[in-house]
């Protein structure tokens, strides 16, 4: 069931990003209401067109959180016990590093797969 207060920003745009999206919506109880960096409410969150572009973007939730932190914070929210721990565990240093350090990766690497 998706945290009303909670919305994950992203590239609306991007097909392999799309597929991401509806993975989680199918696999993960508790998933954050979705809208598209394109989007008028996404630019109204204060985050730079550069920001909005470079990484997903997690707001509602205190400060804003993105790229690694925000898919580690999607995992948190969940029921499950496993994935919640693959959450946290992204959130500490040296996983965070190298999450952050992946994400980044594959978001540059994202029109290949």
């Amino acid at each position: 069931m998706p945290n009303a207060a909670v919305t994950l920003i992203y590239d609306g745009d991007c097909g392999f990003c799309g597929r991401c999206l509806s993975w989680g919506q199918r696999n993960l109880t508790a998933f954050p209401r979705a809208i598209p960096s394109s989007s008028a409410e996404a630019k109204a969150q204060g985050l730079t067109q550069q920001q909005l572009e470079e990484s997903i973007w997690i707001v509602g939730a205190g400060e804003p959180l993105g790229a690694a932190r925000a898919a580690a914070f999607i995992l948190k929210m969940q029921p499950n016990v496993l994935w919640r721990i693959a959450g946290l565990l992204m959130s500490i240093w040296p996983i965070s590093y190298v999450a952050k350090k992946v994400y980044f990766w594959v978001a540059k690497n994202r029109g290949r797969f």
